[in-house]
Order: structure tokens, then sequence, then C-alpha cells
């Protein structure tokens, strides 16, 4: 299972008092102010967050985003990458943070999912209109894994289920890839994994097993 989050910096607002302490406990942003900006921290420890809530929604969590019930760990911090790992109430799930210049990107991962699996896209939007970023994700999602697994790009489609967590069909059907998409600004970011042995069986053409 996997999630993710895009924040571009240059949309969000500045720090408001209380905001900080409704997100994370002091010793989490304290472990990232140390290598970067209040700023900077805060909104890493919300990409984090917000790609583990993902995960924990397809694990069978509540529907509820509640950041302060999550604890976000530092594992390693390489420059502008980090690695850490978020618990939530239900498990922990490994997560990945990166800075490019100003956008964040987030992924979190359960464990069974092995992070060299996963297929990933950024995208940059002509228009902040909501549905038209929409569109413009879902059309180039449909490109990716239409030439990544040699599908019928026509047949693609998203549906979500009551919660919201989103799935890829070919057809009737439903693809054996845990997925994830986010947009903020003009910013849109896709990623996917899935069973090694059934992901190999759409790459071979056979979609039966996933049925």
């Amino acid at each position: 299972m996997i999630g993710n989050d895009i924040i571009s910096l240059a949309e969000v607002p500045s720090l408001r008092p209380g905001f900080v302490k409704k997100v994370c406990r002091a010793s989490e942003w304290q472990a990232l102010r140390e290598s970067f900006s209040s700023h900077l921290a805060i909104w890493l420890l919300w990409a984090a967050k917000e790609s583990a809530y993902k995960v924990y929604l397809k694990d069978g969590g509540e529907q509820r985003f509640a950041p302060k019930r999550f604890f976000f760990r530092v594992s390693k911090i390489m420059g502008t990458t980090i690695l850490g790992n978020t618990q939530t109430p239900i498990d922990n799930y490994q997560t990945l943070l990166t800075i490019d210049k100003e956008l964040i990107f987030a992924e979190s991962w359960s464990n069974a999912a092995a992070y060299q699996d996963i297929i990933r896209a950024h995208f940059t939007f002509s228009s902040k209109q909501y549905q038209a970023q929409s569109f413009q994700l879902r059309e180039g999602v449909f490109a990716l894994i239409a030439q990544h697994f040699g599908l019928p790009e026509p047949l693609l489609r998203i549906a979500k289920n009551s919660l919201g967590v989103p799935s890829i069909w070919c057809g009737k059907t439903c693809l054996p890839l845990s997925i994830s998409l986010s947009h903020h600004g003009y910013f849109g970011s896709f990623c996917a994994v899935g069973p090694k042995v059934l992901v190999e069986d759409i790459k071979n053409g056979d979609l039966s097993k996933a049925e």
C-alpha cells in the first residue's frame, strides 16, 4: 500500500499561532528544525503525515485526518532527502520526503511494499482550476500506466471507494496496484505499487488474476 502528497511552498500560508501544536509534537518539529527552517519543517511534517494517512485509510483506518495522532521519526537526512517512518494508530509506515526547490514530495508505504518497485511521476499544470488539474493528472497517469504495462490507454479509468481511496481499472478489471494522487498549486504527483507477481502478470498481458 502506498500514499503520497505534494506541497507547493509558494502556496502555503505563513505559520499562525497554535498551528504547529495542531500538526505535531515538539520533538518531531525539533528533529527537523536542526536541519531546516521552522517554516519548512512544519510543512515537511504535514506532507509526511498526509501521505501516511492515505496508507492508513487503505489499512482500515478511520476517515479523519488528525495530524497529531501520527508521529514522524527521522531515520536519516541526506541533504534535501529525509527518510523516516510515520507511526499511526494502526501501524508504522516508511516515509520518504524530498525537497525540490519550492516543492515537497512525500511518499509513505507499508513495509510489504518494496521502494524500488514504486512507479512515480510528477506533473506541472497550466491552470490552478481543480477540475482542469484532475483531468490533466488522470490523463498523465493513464499514459504512464499504459506505457509501463503495455495496456490500452482508452480502457483505463480511476474509481474511488466510499472513503475516497482511488483504484485504477482496465475495462472491467481492477488492476492489482495501490495508487495515490496529489496536487497543489500548479503541480501534481502520482505513485503506484503492487504485488510483484501480479504486476508481472499485467506486464505479460494476463489480467485474469487481477479480476
